[in-house]
């Protein structure tokens, strides 16, 4: 049984898609059959994390719109797949179809990581529409809070019975000590969700993923991420904040 999981967020910058890519680097590392699907159309940035822009020739939309096959539109290292977002939205990426390409995707993974664009445009409603489960993605301040309050309220409107978690990103320890961000308790009650991980602020994450590498397997945030998809996966991990 394959589990789908959208990455949401009320707007840009929460850090969503290298989010995508920690988690689905966790999820391979832990033996699944991973699948990242990209569904922020027009603004793509997956294949640049998992270092694929080079190979990258067909996307999901080239399936919809038969002008491919899905083997050819996968892009594939390991037990971790990828297929890019289109460049431009068209009527014809809408839910009902996306939600059949799905059906045919959950045969082949085990986890299938759908990553939505900010707000609430085309990309959401299929990346929401066809996930078991939702991530909101909010960094630890005020503004990013609000607008993944906002994206919860979204949700619980347009989806009731998605069950959607909170995912704390880029936590700074200093700065919520000294004040200027908000902690874990203030950041979950600001948003109203539960709380599913949390993902310190790790400089590698740039340097790592903007070359298209997975993350040192002892870096703060990939131990993170590994804990957020065990906890995913239904296991009982203790947060563990470093």
């Amino acid at each position: 049984m394959s589990l789908a999981i959208a990455l949401v967020s009320g707007k840009g910058g929460a850090g969503k898609s290298t989010a995508a890519a920690g988690l689905a680097h966790a999820f391979a590392a832990l033996g699944k059959r991973v699948l990242a699907v990209d569904c922020d159309i027009g603004l793509r940035s997956l294949d640049l994390l998992f270092g694929f822009s080079r190979e990258l020739v067909f996307t999901w939309g080239d399936v919809l719109r038969n002008g491919c096959t899905l083997p050819q539109a996968l892009l594939t290292r390991g037990n971790l797949s990828l297929l890019a977002a289109p460049l431009f939205p068209t009527e014809a990426y809408d839910t009902v179809v996306f939600e059949l390409l799905m059906h045919h995707l959950r045969e082949k993974w085990d986890v299938i990581l759908l990553d939505a664009p900010a707000g609430f445009p085309t990309g959401f409603a299929l990346a929401a529409g066809a996930a078991d489960t939702a991530l909101v993605l909010s960094q630890p301040e005020a503004v990013s809070a609000r607008a993944a309050a906002s994206c919860m309220r979204e949700l619980r409107s347009a989806y009731p019975k998605l069950p959607a978690r909170l995912l704390v990103n880029r936590l700074y320890k200093r700065r919520v000590q000294g004040g200027v961000f908000l902690n874990i308790d203030e950041t979950i009650d600001a948003v109203g969700a539960q709380l599913a991980g949390v993902i310190p602020e790790e400089p590698a994450v740039a340097d790592t993923f903007g070359r298209g590498l997975p993350l040192p397997e002892d870096a703060p945030a990939a131990r993170a991420f590994l804990r957020t998809a065990r906890r995913l996966l239904g296991e009982n991990v203790p947060l563990n904040v470093e």
